[in-house]
Formats: C-alpha cells, structure tokens, sequence
C-alpha cells in the first residue's frame, strides 16, 4: 500500500491583526489569494491583499460572537500559520 498525501507547511504566518466595528486587518508575511477567512466562524467578504503581500483587509458578515477570536486565513495550502505571540 502507498500513500501519496504530502503535508505541507505553507510560507504565509500572520503576525497581528485589528478589528475596528466588522473591518479586519490582519497583517504577516507571504499572503496570497485567501480560500476564505474566517473570524469566530463569521466569514469574511470584500477580500483585499495587498500587493507586497503583507497584508490583508476584509469585512466581516455579522457581528462576532462573545468570547475571545482569532483570524482564521485559509490558502491553497490549508490554515495559515498564527505566529506565536499574537493573542486575541
């Protein structure tokens, strides 16, 4: 029996972030075209990243549930990598 599934560790890691109302900033390193981002399982529209790929802007569709949350980004690669000392 073979296997062919391959885990990968994808470049991007996200190394801050700001929410302001329902506008989410999430700054890090090597973005590129999110499958979706997620915030307290409340997706996110309006997707931007910005070009030097640095960061991204996107507007949540409801308010967040109580409770304490982190950006959740997910690309090609699967979920994007939290850097250790971001909090919520």
């Amino acid at each position: 029996m073979s296997c062919d599934y391959k885990y990968l560790i994808g470049e991007s890691q996200i190394t801050a972030f700001t929410l302001t109302d329902k506008a989410l900033s999430i700054t890090g390193t090597n973005f590129v075209t999110p499958v979706k981002i997620e915030m307290g399982f409340i997706s996110c529209e309006n997707i931007v990243v910005a070009e030097t790929a640095d960061s991204i802007t996107c507007d949540l569709t409801d308010d967040l549930p109580g409770g304490s949350w982190l950006p959740e980004i997910y690309d090609e690669s699967g979920l994007v990598q939290l850097k250790e000392d971001v909090t919520p």
